[in-house]
């Protein structure tokens, strides 16, 4: 009979035991507390993590949504501190150029990411275009991504502009410095060759002790325009 009765009560106990557990888990690892590293002013987002245990939290998955509502957000680095507290870690991204088109004016990073209420005090390449900024989605097109590789290569070699003009009409991308250098690079063009290319042009005429105010990359060798000088020469 006492055998009888454990066997009934044995398996309740058991149930009991597991939910009391359970419910101990849920209520000790629940996330109460977030701690965000950032220098951006605005996070969105964050109630994804409302009511989320943070022994059972997908971190990939949380990352993927927290990215999807911040896209000033580069990437996301996540810490579980037991019993109940997520560390998130962030790196927004970094303007490196601002597209100027029509009316509208936006600044967009590396990657040709658009990034909508992002400001600045730092003096940003600008990037002059015809079609309006707002027929873009979050990313830029083919061409302000090449303008964009352009700014990047030539600062590699030392060499900064202040402008560039995409002239659909001609194809190719117009290039001005602060010294009044104007460089024509084709839409077509090898950014890395060129900006090689132009290093060594503007450092051989450097040496000589002339300046070059125009460098035209259209051709099969690149036609050449010195200060002192009237017609347009080639190397």
């Amino acid at each position: 009979m006492k055998s009888r009765i454990i066997k009934k009560v044995f398996p309740v106990c058991l149930i009991l035991s597991l939910l009391i557990l359970a419910f101990f888990i849920i209520s000790r690892f629940q996330i109460n507390k977030v701690i965000i590293v950032t220098d951006l002013s605005d996070i969105y987002g964050l109630e994804i993590f409302n009511r989320n245990n943070l022994l059972f939290l997908n971190q990939d998955k949380a990352k993927s949504q927290f990215l999807k509502i911040n896209p000033l957000v580069k990437s996301v680095s996540m810490m579980k501190q037991f019993p109940s507290t997520l560390m998130i870690q962030i790196e927004s991204r970094k303007p490196v150029a601002k597209i100027i088109s029509a009316k509208d004016e936006i600044n967009v990073d590396s990657e040709g990411i658009l990034l909508y209420g992002m400001r600045t005090s730092e003096s940003l390449p600008q990037i002059e275009a015809l079609n309006p900024i707002n027929s873009f989605d979050d990313r830029t097109d083919w061409r302000i991504l090449k303008a964009i590789k352009i700014i990047e290569e030539t600062k590699l070699q030392e060499l900064t502009f202040e402008k560039i003009f995409i002239d659909d009409e001609k194809n190719v991308f117009n290039l001005y410095s602060n010294d009044h250098q104007e460089i024509i690079v084709p839409f077509t063009a090898d950014i890395p060759k060129i900006a090689a290319s132009l290093q060594i042009i503007v450092s051989r005429f450097r040496i000589e002790g002339k300046f070059v105010t125009s460098v035209d990359f259209r051709f099969d060798k690149p036609v050449i325009k010195l200060a002192s000088e009237e017609k347009k020469s080639s190397l």
